[in-house]
């Protein structure tokens, strides 16, 4: 893949493939942020939707009161709607990788839960190009990942996500030893999808497993200075 990428490279077809990365990262401050694009940091702090605005709570809260109505109606016992409703939820999550939750939320929002992760990604695809790491594929939906052997098949549980390849970050692992230069090419990429959001919507919504991600792979290295 790397091969395929160096040789459209050098034919023309991708200019600008690996365009940044020859420039060094630098201190960026909140108010160089602010000045530069308009954005205060929390604007880049994935926001977590309150619980009694999440979709997917709301539309168990109904089903719940749709099941009790019926339960005392025709008499039914509800602890058959509450087993299979548990049962439901649980092979959504575990069997399905929340793809009855991606309807839902989509749903509630007429599109654009969809339109909003295909931005996000979007900013993971263009650093990615920008600073020399092949994509190896992009997926925005549970379904696609399920599809897509590239991120676990049906053993997935990934619900959105960019594959790419960093050379230099695989080869300095198998050799124990990162420097700091990977390290920042490679947190300015999983971090590109909030960037991306906060600058099209004013606000990120997305990236709280980005940041987690981040969060684990740099307490696990020392880098080099």
């Amino acid at each position: 893949m790397c091969r395929a990428y160096t040789s459209l490279t050098r034919i023309g077809y991708l200019t600008l493939f690996s365009s940044s990365r020859s420039n060094r990262a630098k201190p960026y401050t909140v108010t160089e942020l602010k000045d530069d694009v308009g954005l205060e940091l929390n604007n880049l702090t994935p926001f977590k939707t309150p619980l009694l605005n999440d979709p997917f709570i709301a539309a168990g809260i109904g089903l719940a009161i749709l099941e009790t109505y019926v339960s005392l109606t025709f008499h039914v016992p509800f602890i058959f709607f509450f087993g299979s409703t548990l049962t439901l939820i649980a092979l959504d999550k575990f069997i399905f990788n929340g793809i009855i939750n991606d309807y839902i939320v989509d749903k509630n929002n007429k599109g654009g839960y969809k339109e909003r992760i295909g931005v996000h990604e979007a900013g993971h695809f263009l650093v990615c190009y920008l600073l020399g790491c092949p994509v190896e594929g992009v997926v925005l939906s549970s379904l696609e990942a399920m599809r897509d052997v590239r991120f676990g098949g049906l053993t997935t549980s990934v619900s959105a996500g960019t594959s790419f390849f960093d050379e230099t970050f695989n080869r300095e692992i198998e050799q124990g030893s990162i420097t700091k230069g990977t390290v920042d090419r490679y947190s300015i990429i999983v971090m590109a999808g909030i960037a991306s959001e906060g600058m099209c919507y004013e606000r990120a919504e997305g990236g709280a497993s980005d940041e987690e991600a981040l969060v684990q792979f740099l307490r696990s290295i020392n880098p080099e200075k």
